[in-house]
């Protein structure tokens, strides 16, 4: 084999791992579940959703649902946070309690708590 066929070699290889990673990256990058921001009552009220959900009690879905409309509503949860969570308040309310707290373990274990 000539040092040429290994530099091509090289080059291809090398490309072939920057188009991976870049994948990768790119793919890693679109799959983010939304952040719920750092305020402490926002926390209490997620996990407060989520024993109402796991419970299956209406009336503290109803409660929590509130308190992210007034949360949305002061600025304390972002936009697109809120939307994610009154979409899992909504499954809930269909009768898809499972399905809503599953949903929501996963929004639980993607948040990172960092401090501002």
């Amino acid at each position: 084999m000539s040092i040429e066929e290994l530099q091509d070699r090289r080059v291809w290889l090398l490309t072939g791992a920057l188009v991976l990673f870049g994948g990768y990256y790119a793919w890693s990058s679109w799959d983010r579940t939304p952040q719920i921001g750092t305020d402490e009552r926002v926390f209490n009220t997620v996990d407060a959703l989520f024993t109402a959900v796991t419970t299956k009690d209406p009336k503290r879905l109803e409660q929590c649902a509130g308190r992210l409309t007034e949360h949305r509503q002061a600025g304390r949860l972002p936009e697109g946070s809120a939307e994610l969570l009154d979409s899992i308040v909504a499954e809930a309310r269909s009768g898809e309690w499972k399905t809503a707290a599953e949903r929501l373990y996963d929004v639980m274990l993607s948040q990172r708590r960092e401090k501002s």
